[in-house]
C-alpha cells in the first residue's frame, strides 16, 4: 500500500489561441480545492497495476478523478519474454487495446518503454457520449470508425536498481477528437499532457487513521 499526497497545487487557466496566449491562475478555484487535492489518499500497487484507492469521504469525485489521473500514470505492464507485444490493460478510460515497445540502453542504464493506447477499442469504456443522436451525421468518419475519437501515448524511463525497477519519468499525450461535420474543417480536439519525474527518494514515516479513509474503487 502506497500514499499520494499533493503539495501545493495550483491550478490554471487558458483563454487565448494555442500555443501563443499563457496561461493564467485560477486562484479562487485552487483555493476552493486545495483543501481536498492536499488531503493524502492511499492506493495499492503491485507490479505495475494501481488496485484499490482508498480515500476521504470529503474529497469529491471531481479531485479523486484528478488524483486517479495522476494514478493511472504509473499503470504499466511489463513483459520480461517480449519487446513488442499488445494486450487489453485497465486504465482511466476503462479496459482498452495497448501496445507496447521496450528498448533497452544499458550504457545509461535505462530502460524506455513506449506504450500506446487505442481509446475507441475498448473492453468497458468509462467515457460516455451524450447527445450524439442530434448531430450531423458525417459518412466518411464513420467508414474509419466514429466521429469520436482517442488515442493516448505515454513513455517511461526505468532505472534498474537492487531493489527492483524505479521508474524516474513518465510522460502521456491523450487527444480527443470530435469531428460532427467533415475531417478537413470540422474537427474540435481536446488535448491532455502529463509528466511525472523523480527528484528524489527518502523516507518518510506518514500516520494515516484507518477510519478516515473509504474505499473509493480502483482507477
Amino acid at each position: 500500500t502506497y500514499l499520494l499526497k499533493i503539495l501545493n497545487p495550483e491550478i490554471q487557466e487558458y483563454n487565448g489561441i494555442w500555443p501563443k496566449a499563457p496561461f493564467y491562475p485560477a486562484s479562487k478555484l485552487t483555493q476552493a480545492l486545495a483543501s481536498q487535492l492536499t488531503q493524502p489518499i492511499k492506493f495499492q500497487y503491485r507490479n505495475g497495476q494501481v488496485g484499490d484507492i482508498f480515500a476521504s469521504e470529503d474529497v469529491s469525485d471531481t479531485v479523486l478523478n484528478i488524483q486517479r489521473g495522476i494514478l493511472n500514470m504509473l499503470q504499466l505492464t511489463i513483459k520480461t519474454t517480449q519487446n513488442v507485444y499488445g494486450l487489453q490493460e485497465n486504465g482511466i478510460a476503462g479496459i482498452c487495446e495497448a501496445s507496447y515497445v521496450i528498448q533497452e540502453d544499458r550504457k545509461a542504464n535505462k530502460i524506455i518503454v513506449t506504450k500506446s493506447k487505442d481509446l475507441n477499442n475498448c473492453n468497458e469504456k468509462i467515457k460516455m457520449d451524450i447527445g450524439m443522436a442530434y448531430s450531423h451525421t458525417c459518412s466518411n468518419c464513420r467508414k474509419i470508425r466514429k466521429n469520436s475519437r482517442g488515442t493516448a501515448a505515454y513513455t517511461y524511463i526505468l532505472k534498474p536498481t537492487d531493489a527492483g525497477t524505479l521508474i524516474t519519468q513518465a510522460t502521456s499525450q491523450e487527444v480527443h477528437q470530435l469531428t460532427p461535420f467533415n475531417e478537413m474543417t470540422g474537427a474540435a480536439i481536446t488535448e491532455a499532457r502529463q509528466k511525472l519525474v523523480l527528484e528524489d527518494a527518502k523516507v518518510v514515516h506518514v500516520t494515516v487513521p484507518e477510519q478516515e479513509l473509504k474505499n473509493r474503487g480502483s482507477i
